[in-house]
């Protein structure tokens, strides 16, 4: 058995002991990649003639279905203008999207207010949201492979699970994007997606740690500071002590403050511009991290270092320096849709 993320035992459905359990490994290691997903849209079309008698309960079955439909709808209208040259007219994108010219103008007014459509002189092509959003996504792609070789090391040195983390699209939770997790018997499961609040965990507090002043004073306006165990910082003026001393030391520790009987030991990773964008850690029991704390630290952040200098980071390593806070217009939207590039 092992103790996943949720504090439940993955074998025979049973709750876990108090503490932690056991599963045996056979692979030396478990390297958990982001998944593709690639989407298919039907271009099947339902016709529907106004001389059959209509049932109330079959229409609303029907606006629900149609309701339910609407976001993969819109996905087909992205990738069609994606894949066009020069843009699409209103009947063009209607006969390859096989949908109705009523309901398609619906769902392109409601894109072209938010930008990720525009309408040029009759031809609606994709707008600067859209763009962004494939930047980031690219962006993503680029740094991970960076990134791995680094993970691989820092596995093979400790043998406990290492992970990456950055900041939710949100920007409210830490989130992790790609684990390596150990071959040891006793260990806590961690999944890729896993989302965690900034001020409980040692990626959390790291991450939260180089944000603009302006932007963490936003946050802990907004978050409370839920306790989980009796270790988690409950204040808000013991959490602004806490991350001074992250930044002055460039390492986040945690001991049990997500969950009773697991530590992490992060570092900062920065890119080209001088952006802390993500974090590394190593993670398991406390019962082996905290004897080793000390090299351990010095691991992560060799770890942390050499991704930022394949980044293209030229500056002191560990920077005290906090993000830049944003400023208004296409220079934030800029930095944010770039940050991992």
């Amino acid at each position: 058995m092992l103790v996943t993320a949720g504090g439940r035992s993955k074998a025979h459905g049973a709750s876990p002991p108090q503490g932690l359990v056991f599963t045996p490994l056979v692979n030396d290691y478990h390297l958990i990649v982001t998944r593709r997903v690639t989407i298919t849209f039907s271009q099947a079309r339902q016709d529907m003639t106004m001389d059959e008698p209509v049932d109330v309960e079959t229409t609303s079955s029907r606006k629900q279905y149609e309701t339910t439909r609407s976001p993969a709808r819109v996905l087909q209208i992205i990738y069609e203008l994606a894949t066009s040259a020069n843009g699409l007219s209103l009947s063009r994108l209607a006969a390859l999207t096989h949908l109705p010219k009523t309901s398609l103008l619906t769902l392109l007014r409601s894109l072209e207010a938010a930008n990720y459509v525009v309408n040029v002189s009759g031809a609606y092509r994709l707008g600067s949201e859209t763009y962004a959003i494939a930047t980031a996504i690219l962006a993503k792609e680029r740094f991970l492979p960076s990134a791995r070789p680094s993970l691989q090391a820092l596995f093979a040195e400790t043998g406990e699970t290492v992970q990456l983390g950055i900041l939710a699209q949100d920007e409210e939770l830490a989130e992790t994007i790609e684990i390596i997790e150990t071959r040891k018997a006793v260990r806590f499961s961690l999944s890729v997606g896993l989302r965690r609040p900034l001020h409980s965990s040692s990626i959390g507090k790291l991450l939260l740690a180089y944000q603009p002043a302006q932007w963490t004073e936003r946050y802990l306006q907004r978050k409370p500071l839920e306790v989980f165990t009796p270790q988690t910082i409950s204040t808000v003026p013991e959490l602004m002590d806490e991350l001074s001393r992250i930044r002055d030391a460039g390492v986040s520790i945690s001991h049990e403050s997500m969950f009773e009987g697991m530590s992490g030991i992060s570092a900062p990773i920065w890119n080209q511009a001088g952006h802390m964008l993500a974090g590394v850690s190593v993670t398991g029991p406390t019962y082996r991290l905290r004897p080793l704390e000390s090299g351990l630290c010095d691991l992560v952040k060799h770890a942390g270092e050499e991704i930022s200098r394949k980044l293209g980071y030229k500056g002191s390593y560990p920077s005290k320096l906090q993000n830049a806070d944003d400023v208004d217009g296409d220079a934030a939207h800029a930095e944010k849709t770039q940050a991992i590039g």
